[in-house]
């Protein structure tokens, strides 16, 4: 008998998962989020993972208020116990995970910053080959969740439809990470850990993206090297004195200059002691030069509102790359966009 399965209609609902797992194969409980207002009892089982947290949100989807509680209280905990057992204060941690709105916020990036944990982006429509959750997790559990819902389906044949009630899902969960032997299987095969870059061997990539990655890196390289160059030669001229120019020694000296606009009216006033010496003495290169320098000294210490602009923040391009979020740039963005919201 051929047994049909619909798997979409308005009846259809979802749970996210948030799972952690460690290159070393350990793990964390899983954190499961359900749509509702509250957790009801019924949706827990005694047989899901040990210390297996729940929670609800409008749309089952993971909201920032949650990860960020997640964050605190689970994966720091965890990872300022592993510093304590193995004496290492100062380790560096690394969470790899995808690029869900939810896990980015100024907060969430702080606090990483703070605890010396560096945040990495998976690139997107990638994850399928490089998360390696989706591998010995999120893989396995979904084939074992349509295998269920395929015998429930048979077994309900000519009878009232019910539904599968939500424990279940979070008791197959719970079997999965007790029986999980290949979870470091799942860092070797995407090249992660150990890193092996071979796992994508370039003929896998398309042509023309592969040439522009390599178009784009030469140049991203060559600008820096400008840059660098640039300041070398800045520093090096920075103390350096035109030896025709000479400075103005005549007898005393003294102009007003006038500046005005709509809004600004300012009386500016220059004086200068020189020696009695003749009026042909000096060139009309050498005033302007002298007036020139006095009105750049004044900006300096006198600059008007016109004169301060406000130093623009680079804005990041949406790169379908990974990317490392615990950076000044990407902190800098974060909170161009939080002011605009208030």
């Amino acid at each position: 008998m051929t047994l049909s399965r619909v798997s979409g209609g308005s009846g259809r609902e979802s749970i996210s998962v948030l799972a952690y797992i460690s290159a070393n194969g350990s793990f964390l409980s899983p954190f499961m989020l359900f749509k509702g207002s509250a957790v009801q009892a019924r949706w827990t089982s005694e047989n899901a993972y040990p210390g297996t947290l729940y929670s609800t949100s409008k749309n089952d989807w993971m909201e920032e208020p949650l990860f960020f509680n997640w964050f605190e209280t689970m994966f720091i905990r965890n990872i300022e116990t592993l510093r304590i057992l193995k004496n290492k204060p100062n380790q560096t941690a690394v969470l790899l995970f995808d690029g869900h709105c939810s896990h980015i916020s100024l907060r969430n990036l702080n606090l990483a910053i703070d605890k010396n944990i560096a945040l990495v982006k998976f690139p997107s429509h990638l994850t399928d080959r490089i998360q390696p959750l989706d591998k010995c997790v999120f893989g396995p559990l979904k084939t074992e969740w349509n295998k269920l819902l395929i015998k429930f389906g048979k077994q309900m044949v000519g009878k009232t439809i019910g539904r599968l009630t939500k424990c279940k899902f979070s008791e197959i969960l719970g079997a999965l990470l007790v029986n999980i032997d290949e979870t470091v299987s799942g860092f070797v095969f995407t090249g992660l850990f150990p890193h092996d870059k071979t796992k994508f061997p370039e003929n896998e990539f398309d042509t023309i993206d592969l040439k522009n990655y390599y178009t784009n890196l030469h140049n991203d390289n060559s600008e820096e090297n400008n840059a660098a160059l640039n300041n070398e030669l800045n520093l090096e001229t920075s103390d350096t004195v035109n030896p025709n120019i000479e400075e103005p020694t005549h007898s005393s000296l003294s102009t007003n200059l006038q500046a005005s606009s709509s809004s600004i009216s300012q009386e500016v006033s220059f004086s200068i002691d020189i020696e009695n010496t003749s009026s042909n003495s000096f060139s009309p290169r050498d005033i302007i030069g002298f007036f020139s320098n006095q009105l750049l000294q004044y900006k300096q210490q006198n600059p008007s509102t016109t004169d301060v602009a406000k130093t623009p923040i680079p804005r990041l391009k949406t790169a379908r790359y990974g990317k490392v979020l615990t950076t000044t740039e990407v902190l800098n963005r974060l909170k161009e966009a939080q002011e605009k919201k208030i």
